[in-house]
């Protein structure tokens, strides 16, 4: 029960001073009124309480929402971190593979262009600790035969140079005469006699640093014999 101001004052003003005795039908309408003024207020009591309850139902719903948020922001900040990290990741894959592709052999096969050989002789030169076999083909294969085809493999790729086709190009041009030159790579072929021959008869390459098998076979059986 609610009660307004205009019933307060008047049961203030109506209060007895003191020493002075109500009768019975004003004590009556004095506990009544005070009764009411009670219940007026444990009801005003109870709207206060449920109205802070609401709000502080709200602000922890609110307050919950905000933690929900920051998990949110949270999980999203490790996944873009994570993302970040994935693209750099992929990134430097990318640049390795670059490197790797922009460092790796020429495919194995026919090189009959100048290009082509430029692009050998520049790998093998830029690799002069990895040795290399070599063998040489032709018709007649000596100085005063016809070289026609230069075998080179590092092991894991295999090149075919058509001395046909490019001539002299193949060693001038194409660098292929610094290859067989160089006192740094290791060729490495068997009965080169023949091959070396060709080479400095038609073409003046002087084939250098080149281990024979033959001859360290040779070598090898007189020791033992």
């Amino acid at each position: 029960m609610d009660i307004s101001r205009q019933a307060l004052r008047r049961l203030c003003e109506g209060a007895p001073c003191a020493g002075h005795r109500l009768n019975p039908k004003e004590e009556r309408e004095r506990k009544g009124e005070d009764a009411r003024y009670h219940i007026a207020t444990k009801t005003m009591s109870a709207t206060n309480v449920k109205k802070v309850k609401k709000s502080m139902e709200k602000s922890l719903e609110k307050l919950k929402s905000m933690k929900e948020l920051e998990k949110q922001l949270d999980a999203l900040a490790v996944a873009s971190t994570e993302a970040e990290s994935s693209d750099a990741q992929k990134s430097k894959a990318k640049k390795e593979k670059k490197e790797v592709e922009k460092d790796a052999p020429p495919p194995s096969g026919l090189v009959d262009t100048e290009s082509g050989v430029q692009a050998l002789a520049a790998w093998l030169l830029k690799h002069p600790d990895e040795p290399i076999a070599f063998d040489a083909e032709g018709v007649d294969l000596c100085r005063d035969g016809r070289l026609c085809l230069v075998q080179l493999s590092d092991g894991r790729f295999t090149w075919l140079v058509d001395i046909v086709v490019l001539g002299k190009a193949a060693f001038e041009n194409g660098g292929l005469k610094k290859v067989l030159e160089s006192d740094v790579i290791l060729k490495v072929g068997y009965d080169g006699r023949a091959d070396a021959d060709a080479l400095f008869g038609q073409f003046g390459v002087r084939l250098t640093n080149m281990y024979d098998v033959q001859i360290a076979s040779c070598k090898r059986k007189n020791r033992e014999y």
